[in-house]
């Protein structure tokens, strides 16, 4: 692809549709991390470094738990999409 046709494609779509919030990726990309983690350390039965008194997958739930209710903060009604 020849760079003029590409700036010339870049010019025709609308930038506010295709536009990421880099703040809302890089939190729920924090929250996978934590839940693989979590995964893996259930998987290896392992301990956790930073919490030695308990398990890895019991520490790292628990951040995912706390980064997914830090985000969901004013944005999210989280008890409207329990039910």
């Amino acid at each position: 692809m020849s760079a003029c046709f590409a700036s010339e494609r870049a010019r025709a779509l609308p930038r506010d549709r295709y536009r990421v919030n880099h703040g809302a990726s890089r939190h729920l990309s924090r929250i996978h991390i934590e839940i693989s983690k979590a995964m893996e350390g259930e998987r290896k039965d392992s301990v956790d470094k930073e919490l030695p008194l308990r398990r890895c997958a019991e520490a790292r739930l628990a951040r995912a738990l706390m980064l997914i209710l830090s985000y969901a903060g004013d944005r999210l009604d989280i008890g409207g999409g329990c039910c």
